[in-house]
């Protein structure tokens, strides 16, 4: 499945590239898409931060991000590096007491924030001492009629100035002229299009933690299990837990480690997120669905011969088809996850107990009968076995499926 951000260029006075405004979009087409802003900006957190990385997006630079008034009062910024981002409060959000205690409580874990396409009213007055960028649409606010108050925003210390929406020199040089610092607009450059790669999830999964966030507490071996049973999830949790939010002091061999590692009030807000963002409608793809078989297969196997790597086992064979997944190589997605040294070096291929574990599953998938059985003597199995195994973890996954359709409507 291909995943779409937009990102437009902010530029200095010298002409340099300071950051870039991430945008949602939902195909191809260079425009925002008739989407809830609640709902864009949780697909753009999850498709910009779970998938590729905001410091590829940005190549290293700041990312404004626009958050409307739920997600602000949800403090749904909170789920990023503060010290990537700079927060966008949108034109439409309304600045009363509960919108400035909430960004009142993300400026003080060092959230940095921007007032979008400025317009004055006294209400802002407060979050003005909080933010510290102020934006200024100048199509709508033409610089002629904004004069007094941009030198009286340059009076102010803490803040900086940006023109967006410049489209020909005359305005960026007036612009420059009233001593605006930073610059957008078609007339440097339009928003660039991203393309990625995502990973497909059963949306009835979703419904099952959804109705689990919804309880008073949460079931976290239930969430657990559930997440377990899915590539996309599973995968979108440890990119989560190394996202830059958490000192990662040791590495992950399990869901359920790294649901307790992180602790119920950020595995709320992860799942708040992959809920909201609504990312995936179609089924597992065949990749998808092998992937989930050889999890089983190698957790099986894993059970046999050493009980105590079951859970690597699984996550081994579960992870090792992501880099045809992604289309990436392997050393770049595993660069992104914080396993354990045992699962990926067994992805890399380096000899141990798990990797040999693989190596059997993936000669008995392809039928190579001579690998197969110098792997399952190695593991002290008759390939007799295999078979059996095989065809559980085929059932496995079709269970799954089954159990994970969404309804069909009856019509009413």
């Amino acid at each position: 499945m291909k995943v779409y951000t937009a990102r437009q260029a902010i530029f200095n006075r010298k002409l340099n590239v300071v950051a870039y405004e991430l945008l949602f979009r939902d195909g191809p087409n260079n425009a925002f898409p008739d989407v809830e802003q609640n709902a864009a900006t949780a697909k753009l957190i999850v498709d910009s931060q779970f998938n590729m990385g905001l410091e590829q997006l940005t190549s290293g630079k700041k990312a404004l991000i626009n958050f409307p008034e739920k997600s602000l009062l949800q403090k749904t910024p909170s789920v990023l590096p503060a010290d990537k981002v700079i927060i966008e409060i949108l034109e439409d959000v309304s600045p009363n007491k509960a919108v400035y205690q909430a960004v009142r409580e993300l400026f003080h874990l060092n959230y940095k924030f921007a007032l979008d396409d400025y317009q004055h009213d006294a209400r802002w007055e407060p979050f003005i001492k909080l933010c510290r960028l102020i934006k200024f649409d100048i199509l709508q606010t033409p610089l002629q009629s904004i004069k007094a108050e941009v030198a009286q925003f340059k009076k102010l210390k803490h803040i900086k100035l940006l023109a967006e929406k410049v489209e020909t020199q005359a305005e960026f040089e007036m612009a420059k002229a009233m001593g605006f610092d930073y610059f957008q607009g078609y007339f440097f450059c339009k928003p660039q299009i991203m393309t990625q790669t995502d990973i497909d999830y059963n949306p009835a999964l979703i419904i099952n933690l959804y109705n689990e966030i919804l309880k008073e507490e949460l079931n976290l071996e239930f969430i657990a299990k559930t997440i377990h049973e899915d590539t996309a999830l599973t995968y979108k949790l440890l990119r989560f837990i190394n996202s830059g939010l958490f000192p990662t002091k040791e590495e992950i061999s399990s869901v359920k480690q790294g649901l307790v590692y992180l602790g119920v009030a950020h595995v709320r807000k992860f799942l708040s997120l992959i809920l909201t963002a609504h990312l995936a409608k179609g089924k597992p793809s065949e990749l998808i669905r092998l992937s989930v078989i050889r999890a089983h297969f190698c957790e099986i196997v894993a059970t046999k011969i050493a009980p105590g790597l079951k859970e690597q086992a699984f996550l081994c064979g579960l992870f090792s088809l992501l880099d045809a997944i992604l289309d990436k190589s392997m050393e770049d997605v595993l660069q992104q996850l914080p396993l354990n040294e045992d699962i990926k070096n067994a992805l890399f291929g380096y000899n141990s107990p798990l990797l040999r574990i693989l190596e059997l599953v993936r000669a008995y998938e392809s039928g190579s009968w001579y690998r197969m059985q110098k792997a399952a003597s190695s593991l002290r199995l008759t390939d007799a076995d295999l078979p059996l195994f095989y065809a559980e973890a085929i059932k496995w996954a079709d269970t799954l499926n089954q159990c994970n359709q969404e309804p069909e409507s009856n019509g009413s």
